[in-house]
């Protein structure tokens, strides 16, 4: 049975979903609270990680600046201060590194 198509106050009168009426109620109250932030963070933090290596494989010559620009507006959802920030870490991190990377293997192609 799917209960997320009843109200709190619907599942309180159904005897065999009474028992979810808290969590239902305190769903409802929240809604627009993220519950876990910690979760939430490191969820969005590694989705940053994902998106930069994607977009840097697409525009390796990019900018750090372009690139972080580019890469947190390709997200839709707006994003809470303590997870952008966060994110933003991620993205610079991942960015130079790849960078790092591609300049290394560069060089050794030079030489070779």
């Amino acid at each position: 049975m799917d209960i997320s198509q009843y109200t709190s106050e619907q599942i309180k009168q159904m005897p065999e979903l009474a028992h979810l009426y808290e969590v239902v109620r305190f769903i409802e109250k929240n809604k627009n609270t993220i519950l876990f932030p910690e979760k939430y963070q490191a969820s969005m933090a590694d989705m940053a990680r994902v998106k930069t290596v994607e977009f840097f494989k697409a525009h390796p010559t990019m900018s750090l600046k372009e690139a972080l620009v580019s890469i947190l507006g390709s997200f839709t959802t707006d994003i809470p201060g303590f997870a952008l920030v966060k994110m933003t870490e991620e993205i610079i991190k991942k960015w130079e590194k790849l960078s790092e990377m591609a300049h290394k293997t560069e060089n050794a192609l030079e030489m070779a």
